[in-house]
Formats: C-alpha cells, structure tokens, sequence
C-alpha cells in the first residue's frame, strides 16, 4: 500500500506522519454547479411569475409586482421582452423591491423602458432594497 504524502508518490501509506486537521466549521461547499441551478431556478420562476401575469384579463394587468423574488442582473432581459410585449401595454406599475438587482440591471431596465413600446404606461417603477446604488 502506497500514498502520495507531501507530493511524494510511493511513500508507505503507514508512515504517513500524523497530522492533525484544523477543525473547521461546517457550511455547504458553494459550487458552480448550485450557483447555476440557483440562476436557472430563478429565471424559472421569473417565466411563470410572468406567464401567470400575461394570463390575467387586460384590466388586471395594471400592476406588475415581482417583490422579493431573488432577481438578479440575468434574469433582466427575460424582464424586458415581457414589458414589451402586449401583455404589458397597460400595466402602470412594476414593484422589483428587495430583489439582487445591481446598478447595471437597472440602468439596462431604465434604457430598455425609454424604448417605445416598452410598457408605455409604466408610471411607477419600484426599484427599493436592491444592490443599485440608492440615487442622491
């Protein structure tokens, strides 16, 4: 029986010095794999918060709340193309408080918004407990 020990392969697995492992605290290993799933999970529920929002009856289309949904920079463009479709042409209001949006998310929302078409009665946008910088 042989171990690598240090890098030196072929060194007796017995005499192996004993080394004691620092205790570390336990938390879940952050993997790139879990920060895609998380990304995909959130873009999903982006499309059916969305697709249930398109579904209702014109009337109740006016106010488009996606509070507290863990929305991210990424998920921003699925936003826009919903805010320009004719799903979107009454709605007034948006709410994206309390979400992960960064200054680069809302400044492409705001461009995106000033284009035509895009929700051309959006009156309100809600943009509050983000990452973007709080305007002064």
């Amino acid at each position: 029986d042989t171990a690598a020990v240090s890098g030196v392969v072929g060194v007796p697995a017995k005499a192996a010095p004993a080394v004691a492992k620092p205790h570390v605290a336990s938390t879940p290993p952050t993997t790139v794999a879990a920060a895609t799933a998380t990304a995909a999970d959130s873009a999903e529920r982006l499309r059916s918060a969305l697709s249930a929002f398109c579904a209702r009856a014109d009337g109740e289309r006016l106010a488009l709340s996606l509070k507290a949904r863990g929305l991210t920079d990424a998920e921003v463009p699925t936003l826009i193309e919903c805010l320009h479709s004719r799903a979107c042409a009454a709605t007034t209001s948006l709410d994206l408080g309390a979400n992960a949006l960064s200054d680069a998310g809302a400044f492409q929302l705001i461009d995106a918004l000033r284009a035509p078409g895009c929700a051309p009665q959006l009156r309100a946008v809600q943009l509050g407990a983000n990452r973007a910088t709080p305007a002064s």
